[in-house]
């Protein structure tokens, strides 16, 4: 595969893109609903941006892409497949970790390249070291698929189907989404003292380390897995006296933890 169109703005385009295109495979042209965004993202891939679904598709086939990326929201992928022509030949592939292959029915060539990591625009990412998961229907999609990954210089890829997709994602959300979000409540207990949410850097890289070297329920420690019931009153009560919602995100975790050990 020599070329590709694009569609999608966001976040993960905006570092898959460039590392296609640096990997050799031409962007034809990118369209998003802000067209802002896509055109900022088109002068980084040195295409063009088009202001139209219907011209952008009419474009991508007169320039001879051989394959449609779509990543954008999870929302939005069926809405987008459904203006696409059904008879469109090139292979369509989305970027979604918890939307099925079928969502790009019935178009003939249909592809997934989830890319599990989470982005950011204030961070570069070495896309080669993100593991991608794929799926295809046909050899077409998954020649390029392939394509997409060798120009990425992708080193850890596997094909796998939809349902173990969605339950990688779920995993992922876990894992990444909601430990992310009680890395913000840390922080937050720890607004009104001279204590930077840095301090707890040490405590989270070990935490980390052991987790991907045992089994995370096996090495789980603190007050819940002790019960330490003292403890756990003594925060339970400084929670309700200054965040009440709080204390419940507490007593949920606290009680999860139990039951899992």
């Amino acid at each position: 595969m020599q070329k590709f169109a694009l569609i999608g703005s966001g976040r993960v385009p905006s570092h898959l893109a460039p590392a296609i295109v640096h990997g050799g495979i031409a962007c034809t042209g990118v369209w998003s609903r802000t067209y802002a965004h896509a055109e900022a993202l088109a002068r980084k891939l040195d295409t063009a941006a088009t202001a139209g679904l219907g011209d952008f598709i009419r474009r991508a086939s007169d320039s001879g892409a051989e394959a449609l990326l779509i990543s954008v929201t999870d929302d939005a992928i069926p809405i987008i497949a459904s203006a696409l022509p059904r008879d469109l030949n090139i292979p369509v592939v989305h970027t979604s970790g918890s939307t099925p292959l079928e969502v790009l029915a019935p178009l003939p060539n249909r592809g997934v390249l989830y890319p599990m990591q989470t982005f950011s625009g204030e961070r570069e990412i070495e896309v080669s070291e993100v593991p991608f998961f794929l799926e295809y229907n046909t050899d077409k999609a998954g020649d390029a698929l392939k394509a997409f990954t060798e120009a990425i210089g992708a080193k850890n890829v596997r094909t796998i189907t939809s349902e173990e997709r969605v339950r990688l994602h779920l995993a992922a959300v876990f894992g990444c989404n909601f430990v992310n979000h009680l890395y913000a409540l840390a922080s937050k207990t720890l607004e009104g003292t001279s204590i930077p949410f840095s301090s707890l850097a040490p405590l989270l890289s070990e935490t980390l380390a052991k987790a991907l070297s045992f089994d995370p329920k096996t090495v789980q420690t603190g007050p819940a897995v002790r019960r330490d019931s003292l403890t756990i009153e003594r925060h339970l009560a400084l929670l309700r006296k200054e965040a009440p919602s709080l204390a419940e995100v507490y007593d949920l975790l606290t009680r999860s933890i139990q039951n899992l050990s």
